[in-house]
């Protein structure tokens, strides 16, 4: 089966297209690609703000449930889970997977686009043009092979506790080498105070 047959897969939104030339009551969010971590995040904080010059269509934009893959290295997938990531203006640095519910669960479907060997067949299409970018079509051409929905589901869940599990190992290392920064400055500068 093909990634195609059970979900609408498209290019986000060329910017250009649709920018208005002054700030306009079409006020968006805009996913660029300093908003996705490496890990395949959303960096709210780098969201940054589109106006449009008309109101976008539903395509371009986030919903509960989206698969969001970046088509630039790092190629990463975000399955959007938070309310406060929808609508979101998709720009065309991305591609949009919208699954049939009824077939895939997006969290396998996130864990499947992350797994290595796939990521070896994007890197590999996207090495074969010059601008190192995947292309959406490769995505609806993806071989996909489905388990039941309820072990699709305990994968989605493992995967997604791994994620969360992860990023709060990466924030405790950060936290720590802040820490142990902050007591070497002390300790430095109680030392230069004892010497003069």
């Amino acid at each position: 089966m093909k990634l195609g047959e059970v979900a609408l897969v498209r290019s986000g939104l060329v910017l250009s297209r649709k920018a208005a030339k002054s700030p306009s009551p079409f006020r968006y969010s805009l996913l660029s690609l300093r908003a996705m971590s490496g890990e395949g995040e959303i960096l709210e904080e780098e969201l940054d703000v589109f106006h449009a010059a008309e109101l976008l269509k539903e395509e371009y934009l986030t919903r509960l449930g989206d698969i969001i893959v970046r088509l630039s290295a790092p190629y990463t997938a975000v399955v959007e889970l938070k309310s406060k990531w929808e609508n979101i203006v998709v720009s065309s640095n991305f591609v949009i997977i919208r699954v049939d519910a009824q077939r895939v669960v997006p969290e396998y479907l996130a864990w499947y686009l992350n797994r290595s060997w796939i990521k070896r067949k994007i890197y590999k299409d996207s090495s074969s043009n010059m601008l190192g970018a995947a292309k959406s079509t490769l995505f609806r051409k993806m071989p996909l092979s489905l388990p039941s929905l309820e072990d699709q589901y305990r994968i989605g869940q493992v995967f997604l506790l791994a994620r969360k599990e992860s990023a709060l190992l990466f924030s405790l290392a950060e936290q720590k080498k802040k820490y142990y920064e902050d007591i070497l400055e002390q300790m430095n500068d109680r030392t230069r105070r004892n010497l003069s």
